[in-house]
């Protein structure tokens, strides 16, 4: 952080706002949003405060970006700053119904002009309109100017959901103001007491490129930031250069950018960013994402591809983490289903931007088999032997590449091989593999629902049935402790050759029963991976290596591409 040109300190809403700086929400952030669940909580903090007599109330960061000496623009805090501003402007409307109604009127106007000056702007005497010292974004500036700041009584009637939300907003704190019947002196005595106890940590940052730094950096740090807001803010300006872009088309690209949030929901939008840009480039760290974007727009056409491309992508990356999404039986692609609930049960992402340049550039068969690819490589490299990272990732940067320029499938597999261990290696990974399954038994009992599926392959699996048996106890009675021993006897309990399948009626009849009494249990299971069990004559250290040996030559049976060379 050291190289960051940028200033941060703790200032009050009053240093903030009570002197002759300006601040600019950008033209294309998002609209005002808070609702009365945000509004009440910031309304019981103050009064809290207040009552209390507290120094102050932190309000978080605040993320402020320089455009002159006296103007910087809001980069992430403009929620908080704007409500603040509606509690004031509500405040104002108070004074100015006592001075209307004759209620210390010479007094309460003079209250009324300087809290106006301090907070809001001067008002000018022509238009009588209110040069703000915040301004917000071009959706919401026009009717927050002409109607609140201004203290006229606000249009009601065809406005933008967002402006309503600001009129809402002040009618609700004029309502909190109301209910306590203050008189001029107590309304001003209010809000410069509000005004000196809100305090923000303000961070001041020189260019976008450090802005996005900052973000990062304090994301890191567990303070979430609205991080798709700067890059709106970068490739929208691109395209408005000199607010020249028509009406219509500024309209159309708020819309394209509406979608693709709306297509990523819950998903994490600097992930999305870096796996659409990777996929397409060359390996970027995340702290050099918005450096290199920046740099890739230098037109409007290059502004207008990001966005596209950003467009075409959001809708195969959510299906990608989502196996149930209906997006793969509107495609007629059922068959891509069992691969990608493999993927999303071992919470594999690495490959999400292949499979977006595959989606974008191939057949939909040649699509089916890499998935089905991927899904065996990632079963064996990363659940399996649990291999690093770092050497996959760039295989995979470059096969996502590859893809994207136009090569094929028969082309890419010999890279992807790379990252596909032996036979040797895998046996020899999942004769060891343990699996804690106090919290979740979903990923032991899927490897071990797979594999017998391949052994009886004309048995109908009814996986709600499904229960996860520990023939050792995970909680061994004192019994099973004499009969075992007691050394690393919970290591043992967590072997996945201690573990088979159960239905849930018959798991609940044999959890802490003897070995011998288990066996006939398994003797008469549906399922031939607990059958099999009956061969051993005791179940020791030795019983569980051989077993899961066992199971190790049927998973690389199942976990194979020689069938796609």
């Amino acid at each position: 952080m050291s190289t960051i040109n940028f200033d941060t300190s703790n200032k009050t809403f009053r240093e903030i706002l009570g002197n002759g700086f300006k601040y600019e929400v950008p033209r294309f952030q998002r609209d005002y949003a808070w609702t009365e669940e945000q509004w009440s909580d910031l309304w019981q903090d103050i009064e809290d405060v207040i009552q209390q007599q507290d120094d102050e109330h932190y309000m978080g960061y605040l993320v402020l970006q320089r455009i002159n000496d006296n103007t910087s623009i809001i980069i992430d805090g403009q929620q908080r700053l704007t409500t603040v501003t509606l509690i004031i402007i509500a405040a104002l409307y108070q004074l100015k119904e006592l001075v209307e109604n004759n209620d210390n009127p010479e007094d309460n106007q003079r209250r009324l002009d300087a809290l106006q000056r301090s907070y809001i702007g001067t008002l000018n005497p022509v238009s009588l309109t209110v040069e703000n010292k915040l301004q917000l974004n071009r959706n919401n500036q026009s009717y927050f100017k002409t109607y609140l700041a201004s203290l006229q009584k606000p249009r009601v009637s065809r406005i933008k959901r967002s402006e309503k939300q600001l009129a809402d907003a002040c009618r609700f704190f004029q309502d909190k103001l109301n209910a306590a019947k203050w008189s001029g002196d107590k309304i001003a005595g209010f809000v410069e007491a509000m005004a000196s106890r809100l305090l923000f940590t303000t961070i001041r940052v020189g260019s976008e490129v450090n802005a996005y730094r900052v973000f990062e950096t304090l994301n890191a740090r567990g303070v979430q930031l609205s991080t798709p807001d700067l890059l709106k803010n970068f490739i929208f300006s691109a395209i408005d250069q000199n607010h020249s872009a028509h009406e219509t088309l500024i309209n159309e690209i708020e819309e394209q950018w509406s979608r693709v949030l709306d297509q990523l929901g819950k998903s994490d939008f600097p992930h999305f960013l870096l796996t659409e840009w990777n996929r397409r480039n060359p390996l970027t760290r995340k702290n050099d994402l918005f450096k290199r974007i920046k740099r890739s727009i230098t037109t409007q056409e290059a502004a207008f591809a990001q966005l596209r491309s950003l467009d075409q992508a959001a809708e195969i990356y959510t299906a990608i983490q989502d196996a149930e999404e209906d997006f793969w039986k509107s495609h007629h692609l059922v068959d891509a289903m069992p691969s990608l609930q493999a993927l999303n049960l071992f919470n594999i992402s690495q490959p999400i931007g292949i499979f977006i340049s595959a989606w974008e550039k191939w057949e939909r068969s040649d699509f089916l088999k890499l998935l089905r690819i991927v899904e065996i490589i990632s079963l064996r490299y990363n659940v399996i032997c649990q291999n690093g990272a770092s050497e996959q990732e760039g295989i995979y940067n470059q096969v996502a590449r590859a893809i994207y320029d136009g090569k094929s499938l028969a082309e890419v597999l010999p890279d992807l091989r790379r990252v596909y261990p032996t036979d040797d290696e895998f046996k020899h990974s999942f004769a060891m593999r343990c699996f804690k399954t106090r919290n979740t038994s979903k990923k032991a009992r899927y490897l071990l629902a797979r594999i017998e599926r391949h052994l009886s392959p004309g048995n109908v699996l009814d996986e709600s049935l499904l229960t996860l048996e520990h023939i050792l106890p995970e909680h061994p009675s004192e019994e099973w402790c004499n009969y075992f021993g007691d050394e690393g006897i919970e290591d043992w309990s967590e072997r996945l050759g201690n573990m088979t399948l159960m239905t849930g009626s018959a798991n609940k009849d044999i959890d802490q029963q003897s070995f011998p009494a288990k066996k006939s249990f398994f003797a008469s299971s549906p399922y031939l991976i607990s059958r099999k069990i009956v061969d051993y004559e005791d179940w020791n250290k030795d019983a569980i290596e051989s077993r899961q040996r066992w199971l190790a030559d049927q998973a690389c049976a199942i976990w194979r591409i020689s069938q796609f060379s």
